[in-house]
């Protein structure tokens, strides 16, 4: 019954079909990925691609590091932002990049990214009151206007 279905279609079709031929299906080729920015050691750098605004940072903490200059600011929907320099030297000690992360209103926790890639945490600050642009942990106090 099937060889007299098959039959019949194949009288009813223009083309031939021969059952023995094989079908070369070939997925397409992924797109090209863009190479990752990779610095002179080879390693990732913490921030490709720059944005945000230079703003007035200030930076201490209890152990002599102290920064106060003007520093790339970028934000987050949620509040959270990260501060570093453009060409992405460190601002304090071998600090390039310091996340502030929002984790309940008026609390973050805070980390630094160091020259060697160490994702350090710093830990929980509290954002002050009489100064709503810093931040003020343990050992730390961090602020960008």
């Amino acid at each position: 019954m099937i060889l007299a279905s098959s039959l019949a279609l194949a009288a009813c079709s223009d083309q031939s079909f021969n059952a023995t031929e094989s079908v070369n299906i070939t997925p397409p080729e992924p797109p090209a990925a863009s190479p990752a920015p990779l610095d002179e050691f080879g390693a990732l750098t913490p921030n490709p691609a720059p944005g945000g605004r230079m703003v007035d940072c200030s930076i201490t903490n209890d152990y002599g590091a102290r920064f106060a200059d003007k520093c790339l600011f970028q934000a987050d929907e949620d509040g959270s932002f990260a501060l570093s320099l453009p060409d992405e030297s460190p601002l304090v000690d071998e600090v390039v990049m310091i996340g502030v992360a929002i984790t309940e209103p008026g609390v973050a926790e805070v980390r630094g990214l160091t020259t060697a890639g160490i994702n350090s945490r710093w830990g929980t600050a509290q954002r002050l009151r009489e100064d709503p642009a810093c931040w003020a942990g343990d050992d730390f106090e961090i602020c960008a206007r």
